[in-house]
C-alpha cells in the first residue's frame, strides 16, 4: 500500500478547480456567505509530499482510477487552498473525500475552516509530480457568464435577485421574460411597450404607451385607441400620427374646406374620410328643384360646404317684390327669368326707368303706353283725365267750399305730367297732380268767396280740361259732430268725440271759426279732415272733471259732451267720494241736532216723559258715529267698471247705502214721535207741520240725494 500511495504521489500533477455551489452542499454549517468568501482566493499550489500526510490507499489503477482515504483527501482541498500541512480536520467532518484520477470529479468538504472545494480534477500522467493547483469558480450570479442567455450577467439579471451567491440565472423570470401579458393590454414580454426592450424590467404596466394611458396626447378630442393615430394599438406610443383626413391639415377631397372645415368631417377629427358625405352645394344634385345644381345655385354662396341649396334665395325666387314694382321673381322684367338673379331692380324695364322713351313728354306708368311696370315699351295712345264739380258747401263764416272728381279711364296711375291749378283768389285744399285709375270723388277742393270757382287740369301734350263750380251747383251735406260715449282715464274724465258725414268723399274743415271748441282753447288738436261716413269715436276730449261738459263746433252745427255723455263700453267711472261723504257725515250731525231740539220740546212740555226724551238724545248721540263708521267704508276713489280686470274683484257697495238710509230714516222717525208726543201732551193733538218735523224730512230727502251719487258697485284691485 505504501508503494502504491507513493507511486500515485510522484506520478500526479493534480488540478483542483474549486465551484462554490452552497445549495447542493448536505452540511448546515456550510453558508452561502461563506461558500462564497473562499472564492475570494482564485487558486493556491502546494509542492511537496509533506503536504500529504497519509497513503492515498490501494488498488491503484490508471484505468480505473486511485480511490484515495478521506483525510488524505481533505488534506489535499485544505493544502490546495493555504491550510496548514499539520492542522488537519477530524475524519467525521468530512461528508465525502473521494476523488478519481485521472480525469474525476473530487468532491472535497473543509468543513472546520469553511471552505469547499468542489470537483477537484486530477489530471496528467507523467511518474513525478510535485505540485498541486486548486482554481476557485464562482456561482451563477458572480461568474461573469450569461448562464440562462436573456442578455444580462450576473447581478444585473433579474434572476439573481440583487443576491451574488444566487445560482440560478434562470429564475425567477422578470415580467418582460415570462411568456405572460401581465397587464392584460395585449402585449407580451418585449412586444409590451412598458418593457421598453428590456427583459429584466419587472413591470408590463408602466410606463404606459400613449395609445393606452388615457390622456388625450396630441389635444385632438380623443384618447388612446379611439384616436385614429394608435390604429387601434395599445403599444403604439405616438397618438400625433398619422393623422387622419379630418385633422392632418391637407384639403384631402380637393373641395377647398380642410379638417372640421369640411362638412363631411361631421365635426369628428378621427373621421379619415373628407369626401363623404357630400354638402347638398357639392353633391351634383338639384335638391331645391330651382334648375341650379351647387355652387351654381345662388343659395350656395359659392360655398360648396353649404348645406342647404334653398336658403338665402335670390331675388328672383325668393317670392317678393323686392323693388316694390308690383312684379315678383321671374314675372319681373328685372330677372329676366333667371331665378338665381339677386336684383329684381336692374334693368329697368322703359315703364319704369324714369325715362320718356316715346318722347310723347309722359314717364313711366304716367304714360299710357305702358301697361304696368314691367312693360317694356312705352309707346302708346295717349288718353286726358276727365274732371267734374262734385258739390259747393255754404259755410258758416260767409265763405264757400267747392269739391270736384277726376276719371282716369287708363289701368294705371298717372303721376306727374300734370298741372292742376285754381282761379286766382281761391285757397286750393286739395290740388292733385297725381290721378290714380279709375274715378275719384272730391279729390280736388279749394275755399272761395265769390260766385264761382274753376278748377284746370293741364297735361303735356293730351290736351286740358276745366270745371266750374257756382252757388247753382248741388250742395254738399253738413258734416255732423259726434259725442258717442265717456270713460275714465288717467282719473280724467275723457269724451270720445267722433262725426257723420253723408258725403261718399272727404270734406275739410279747417280749426277756426269752421271748427272749435268751447269753453276754453278753440284748437284741442281736433281733425280738419272729416272722412266719408260715421266715426262715433275718433279723438278723446279730456275734461276738467266729472262734472265739466264741452261744446264742439263744426260749420254752426255744435254738440255738447261730458257728464250727461253715457259711458263707453267696457269703460270704468271713476266716482270722487270725499265731498259725498262729507256730506253724508254732516246730514247726519243736523238729523243729530233737531232730534235733540225734539227731545228738548218734550221735555219742556211734558216733563213726565222725561225718559223719552233721554232716549231721544241717547239715539241722536250715535248718529254721527254710525254715519262716519259706514262713510269709512268708502274709498276716496270708486272705480266702477263694466267688467272686472284681471287682479280686479267687484265690491257690492248696496248694504252700506242701505245702513245710511235706514239711518236718516230713523232719525226722521224719532223726531217725528217725540214732537207729535209733545204736541199730543199740550192739547192732545199732533202737529206734523212742526219746522223740527220739516227738518228732520228735508235733511232725509237731502242724505238720499247724496247717497244716490255713490255708486253701489265697485271695482277694487290688488
Amino acid at each position: 500500500m505504501t508503494h502504491n500511495r507513493r507511486k500515485f504521489v510522484s506520478t500526479r500533477n493534480i488540478h483542483l478547480l474549486c465551484l462554490t455551489i452552497a445549495s447542493t452542499v448536505a452540511i448546515a454549517a456550510i453558508t452561502t456567505t461563506s461558500a462564497v468568501a473562499q472564492c475570494t482566493k482564485s487558486s493556491a499550489t502546494v509542492s511537496g509530499r509533506n503536504n500529504i500526510s497519509f497513503a492515498f490507499g490501494t488498488g491503484f489503477n490508471d484505468s480505473i482510477g486511485v480511490k484515495a482515504a478521506a483525510p488524505e483527501a481533505q488534506e489535499v482541498c485544505r493544502g490546495a487552498l493555504g491550510a496548514s500541512s499539520t492542522n488537519f480536520v477530524r475524519h467525521a467532518n468530512v461528508a465525502s473525500a473521494t476523488f478519481y484520477s485521472p480525469g474525476n470529479n473530487t468532491f472535497c468538504y473543509l468543513v472546520g475552516t469553511q471552505r469547499i472545494c468542489v470537483n477537484a480534477k486530477a489530471h496528467g500522467n507523467p511518474p513525478h509530480i510535485n505540485s498541486l493547483n486548486c482554481f476557485c469558480i464562482p456561482v451563477q450570479c458572480a461568474d461573469g457568464v450569461d448562464n440562462d442567455g436573456d442578455g444580462a450577467v450576473d447581478l444585473a439579471d433579474f434572476s439573481c435577485g440583487g443576491n451574488a451567491s444566487n445560482n440560478n440565472e434562470a429564475s425567477p423570470t422578470a415580467q418582460c421574460q415570462d411568456g405572460a401579458d401581465n397587464d392584460g393590454d395585449g402585449a407580451v414580454d418585449l412586444a409590451d411597450f412598458s418593457c421598453g426592450g428590456n427583459k429584466q424590467k419587472n413591470d408590463e404596466a408602466t410606463p404606459k404607451a400613449q395609445c393606452q394611458d388615457g390622456i388625450d396626447n396630441d389635444g385632438d378630442g380623443a384618447i388612446d385607441t379611439n384616436d385614429f393615430s394608435c390604429g387601434g394599438n395599445q403599444q403604439k406610443n405616438s397618438e400625433s400620427s398619422p393623422r387622419a383626413q379630418c385633422e392632418d391639415g391637407v384639403d384631402n377631397d380637393g373641395d377647398s374646406a380642410t379638417d372640421l372645415a369640411d362638412f363631411s368631417c361631421v365635426g369628428n377629427k378621427q373621421k379619415n374620410d373628407e369626401a363623404n358625405p357630400k354638402t347638398q352645394c357639392q353633391d351634383g344634385v338639384d335638391n331645391d328643384g330651382d334648375g341650379a345644381t351647387d355652387l351654381a345655385d345662388f343659395s350656395c354662396g359659392g360655398d360648396r360646404q353649404k348645406n342647404d341649396e334653398s336658403t338665402p334665395k335670390a331675388q328672383c325666387q325668393d317670392g317678393l317684390d323686392n323693388d316694390s314694382d308690383g312684379a315678383i321673381d321671374t314675372a319681373d322684367f328685372s330677372c329676366g327669368g333667371n331665378k338665381q338673379k339677386n336684383d329684381e331692380s336692374t334693368p329697368k324695364s322703359q315703364c319704369q326707368d324714369g325715362l320718356d322713351n316715346d318722347r310723347n313728354n309722359l314717364i313711366d306708368l304716367n304714360d299710357p303706353g305702358c301697361t304696368n311696370a314691367q312693360d317694356n315699351d312705352e309707346s302708346g295712345t295717349s288718353s286726358i283725365i276727365a274732371i267734374a264739380t262734385e258739390c259747393i258747401l255754404e259755410n258758416a263764416d260767409g265763405s264757400r267750399t267747392a269739391y270736384f272728381s277726376y276719371v282716369n279711364p287708363t289701368t294705371k296711375d298717372i303721376v306727374g305730367g300734370f298741372d292742376s291749378s285754381f282761379d286766382t283768389g281761391a285757397s286750393a285744399i286739395r290740388s292733385p297732380t297725381a290721378f290714380k285709375s279709375g274715378t275719384c270723388r272730391g279729390c280736388a277742393s279749394a275755399s272761395f268767396t265769390g260766385s264761382s270757382i274753376t278748377w284746370t287740369v293741364q297735361g303735356s301734350g293730351v290736351g286740358r280740361a276745366t270745371t266750374t263750380a257756382s252757388t247753382t251747383s248741388p250742395k254738399c251735406a253738413d258734416v255732423t259732430p259726434l259725442f258717442s260715449c265717456k270713460g275714465f282715464k288717467a282719473g280724467k274724465l275723457r269724451v270720445k268725440a267722433g262725426w257723420s258725414n253723408p258725403n261718399g268723399f272727404s270734406v275739410y274743415y279747417p280749426v277756426g271759426a269752421l271748427n272749435n271748441f268751447t269753453p276754453g282753447k278753440a284748437d284741442i288738436g281736433q281733425p280738419t279732415e272729416f272722412l266719408s261716413g260715421t266715426v262715433p269715436a275718433a279723438f278723446d276730449v279730456v275734461l276738467d272733471s266729472s262734472t265739466s261738459s264741452t261744446t264742439w263746433t263744426l260749420n254752426g252745427k255744435s254738440v255738447s259732451g261730458g257728464s250727461n255723455t253715457p259711458v263707453c263700453s267696457g269703460e270704468c267711472i271713476d266716482t270722487p267720494t270725499g265731498t259725498i261723504t262729507g256730506n253724508l257725515n254732516d246730514i247726519a250731525q243736523q238729523l243729530a241736532d233737531t232730534t235733540r231740539k225734539a227731545a228738548q220740546l218734550l221735555e219742556s212740555i211734558a216733563p213726565e216723559d222725561a225718559v223719552d226724551a233721554e232716549r231721544a238724545r241717547e239715539a241722536a248721540a250715535g248718529y254721527v258715529q254710525t254715519a262716519q263708521s259706514l262713510t269709512l267704508q268708502f274709498p276716496a276713489v270708486i272705480k266702477n267698471c263694466p267688467e272686472a280686470p284681471q287682479f280686479c274683484s267687484t265690491v257690492d257697495r248696496g248694504p252700506t247705502i242701505e245702513s245710511l238710509k235706514g239711518l236718516y230714516a230713523t232719525a226722521r222717525n224719532t223726531v217725528k214721535r217725540v214732537v207729535s208726543r209733545a204736541y199730543f201732551r199740550k192739547n192732545s193733538s199732533t202737529n206734523r207741520k212742526d219746522p223740527l218735523i220739516k227738518k228732520a224730512l228735508s235733511l232725509e230727502k237731502q242724505g238720499l240725494a247724496e247717497l244716490a251719487k255713490l255708486p253701489r258697485f265697485a271695482t277694487e284691485c290688488k
